[in-house]
């Protein structure tokens, strides 16, 4: 989604949002299987400019006037490329009448747009010296229950990544060009987590996508996933995968610590990092500078849980919020090799 989950190493992109039909840039899968805890829904108050932010996005494109100047290089550069049909798009929507706040999702404030012809999910993430590094406007669905076959695509799901042999028979052809490179990791996590006790449908998220709370046999994770479209997953999300027995890693805790030191400083410790892990860093950086600068200083560190892959969760707080660090094994040498984080 755009740079939504900044320093995600580990996090495995699944699908793309067929339900939300975006009209703003974003990669080619947006929807993840993610590391723990990473896109629980946080503060339900919306990040200080925002919404001036989207006004003035959904005012230039009216005017055919898009307001490049309020974003970021990557993000501008994204939006030129698909110009004329976002353009196509707002211009079919006619003016707008209505912008109302929904609530926070992945750190990135979600908001419900009207129009003359139609209505948008809109979703900003956090502003840095005014300008805005990610953003997706959606077509939401409105509806108070779960969209049909949701449950039992999630339960097909659940049970084919636990018996080592994926539905894949049930995923789009998008989403099964990214699901496939991660079978592994999949299967392993799944493995980890043990039978599945329960499944619960929690709610509709701010994006429109159904929601259920699953409990296993050694923890918990809660599954998002979009409308099917002709019998076909689109997309998921697993997140919040939590195991029952915790235990944290010295180490990593010290590790997580040097990085959100150097973060706040503007000088990311790249030496701590494995190569690869470093190289993509390097590419998002901008983004996570962004996330990370109007949180203020660092105030503390705290182990949260144990979740699959052998990966701990820190809670770390800083002065003007709180966001949430998982870090995998590292290296003999003390290499990150996996590392995420998430703004709450």
């Amino acid at each position: 989604m755009m740079g939504l989950v900044l320093t995600n190493l580990r996090q495995l992109l699944i699908g793309v949002l067929v339900a939300l039909g975006s009209l703003l840039p974003a990669p080619a899968a947006v929807a993840q299987v993610s590391d723990p805890a990473q896109n629980k829904s946080g503060s339900e108050a919306a990040h200080p400019g925002t919404e001036n932010w989207l006004r003035k996005q959904i005012a230039g494109w009216e005017k055919h006037q898009p307001a490049f100047e309020d974003m970021t290089e990557g993000l501008a550069a994204d939006t030129r490329e698909r110009q004329t049909d976002i353009q196509a798009k707002f211009d079919a929507l006619g003016s707008m009448q209505s912008l109302k706040f929904s609530g926070v999702e992945n750190g990135t404030d979600v908001y419900l747009v009207t129009f003359d012809h139609g209505a948008l999910s809109c979703m900003v993430g956090p502003l840095a010296g005014g300008k805005a590094g990610s953003s997706l406007f959606g077509g939401p669905t409105i509806r108070s229950g779960p969209s049909p076959g949701t449950e039992a695509a999630v339960r097909r799901l659940i049970a084919g990544y636990a018996a080592g042999l994926p539905a894949y028979e049930i995923m789009s052809p998008s989403l099964l060009q990214v699901v496939l490179p991660q079978q592994n990791t999949l299967v392993g996590a799944a493995k980890e987590l043990g039978a599945l006790k329960s499944l619960t449908f929690s709610k509709i998220n701010p994006r429109w996508w159904d929601v259920y709370d699953a409990v296993y046999e050694n923890g918990h994770a809660v599954w998002s996933i979009t409308p099917l479209a002709g019998g076909k997953v689109g997309s998921f999300r697993i997140s919040e995968q939590t195991l029952n027995n915790s235990t944290p890693h010295a180490d990593r805790e010290a590790s997580v610590r040097r990085y959100v030191e150097s973060l706040v400083k503007g000088d990311p410790n790249y030496d701590d990092m494995a190569p690869d892990a470093a190289a993509t860093l390097r590419h998002n950086m901008p983004n996570i500078l962004a996330a990370i600068k109007p949180l203020g200083q660092l105030q503390s560190i705290t182990f949260d849980h144990s979740a699959p892959g052998d990966t701990d969760v820190y809670l770390v707080s800083f002065e003007y919020g709180n966001a949430e660090w998982s870090i995998g094994a590292l290296t003999p040498d003390g290499k990150v090799v996996h590392r995420s984080f998430r703004v709450l």
